[in-house]
């Protein structure tokens, strides 16, 4: 029984040609374009797509409107550029990006820098730390070590 459905569905593989708010047009391997909607198979976030990317379509008999079921390929990664700056940028309307969990690495081969208006803090793969800032504290509620073969205060 569900292998006659699955037939009578024509599933296949196509490309993603263009994208409006609910739905894709993609275009199959004989040149035929097919508008479809995107199906949501989990609780999770929905399935971003772009134009290029290779998907499974079903065609329900009949039907000018198909179901895409999921990509097939995952989109194509940007070849490594060595100097190249890879950005990540926050979406217009976000204020505040949280990444929580038990532990965290940020991890750097050169340096680490966090930067935000005046202030900074810079790592180098050397150790060597640099805190700036326009006024900077330091508070502890218990006992508030500085410890360095030399320590210079002003």
């Amino acid at each position: 029984m569900l292998d006659m459905l699955l037939q009578s569905l024509a599933l296949r593989e196509a490309t993603v040609v263009a994208r409006r708010d609910e739905a894709v047009t993609v275009r199959d391997d004989d040149d035929a374009a097919v508008d479809c909607r995107v199906l949501q198979t989990s609780n999770g976030p929905p399935l971003t797509l772009v134009d290029g990317d290779r998907v499974l379509v079903a065609v329900p008999p009949g039907s000018e409107t198909g179901y895409v079921l999921g990509r097939v390929t995952p989109p194509a990664a940007a070849p490594a550029d060595p100097g190249r700056v890879v950005e990540v940028v926050v979406p217009e309307g976000v204020e505040t990006v949280r990444i929580a969990g038990r532990h965290i690495t940020i991890a750097a081969d050169e340096s680490l820098a966090l930067e935000c208006g005046g202030g900074s803090v810079r790592i180098n793969k050397r150790g060597k730390v640099v805190v700036l800032g326009t006024d900077i504290t330091s508070r502890a509620k218990r006992l508030h070590k500085v410890k360095g073969a030399s320590v210079a205060i002003n």
